[in-house]
């Protein structure tokens, strides 16, 4: 069965207020909106703390979750082995087409369900009034909605009506790509990244 709601939401970043309680999503909606106030107060965010862990655990489906948490042993790797080189992930935002300037608003424009999946559009806007969309994947797991990737849809519509065009791309794609090419020294353990295909 297909539902789709047309209601839309206009979050102010700088207002959200986001706190260490989690609680299931139970529905795609409020999955959406939980990873909007999650992710208006986050600067570089580190996955593999326990702190954060049940906080976490209710955003994000388990494979991506796992390969967040795999990026940051592959910062830690790489630190190690270049300590003069900027390692990945060391900032910029990961989960959103604009990875440097920081959307103002966010407008939940569309969810769509597929049973136990769903897709929700959602349309940001930075403070200098260039916007784009991007598309989130959630999944149904157990009674709790959770996000499980995002495509990274751009192309961005500057203030004036002009096109800036991005590389779009699905976020666990593009973590699974980056595993330290030929070089062994930043390479992700292998068992690690087969733990979080069997996630999928």
């Amino acid at each position: 069965m297909r539902a789709s709601s047309g209601i839309s939401i206009f979050l102010l970043f700088a207002a959200a207020v986001v706190t260490g309680h989690a609680t299931a999503a139970p529905s795609p909606y409020s999955a959406m909106q939980a990873f909007l106030d999650w992710h208006a107060g986050q600067a570089l965010q580190n996955y593999s703390n326990p702190t954060d862990t049940p906080r976490l655990q209710s955003l994000f489906a388990d494979e991506l979750l796992c390969l967040l948490r795999a990026s940051d042993r592959y910062r830690e790797l790489h630190t190690k082995a270049a300590p003069d080189e900027k390692p990945p992930y060391a900032d910029g935002d990961i989960f959103l087409s604009s990875a440097w300037e920081p959307p103002a608003i966010a407008e939940i424009e569309r969810v769509t369900m597929y049973g136990r999946r769903a897709t929700a559009q959602v349309r940001f806007t930075d403070a200098n009034g260039t916007s784009w969309r991007d598309r989130f994947q959630l999944r149904l797991d157990g009674s709790a909605w959770r996000v499980a990737d995002v495509d990274r849809l751009a192309p961005f519509h500057r203030s004036d009506g002009t096109l800036r065009r991005e590389t779009p791309g699905s976020v666990v794609e593009s973590l699974y790509r980056e595993k330290g090419g030929d070089r062994p020294a930043f390479r992700w353990a292998r068992d690690a990244i087969k733990r979080c295909e069997a996630m999928h």
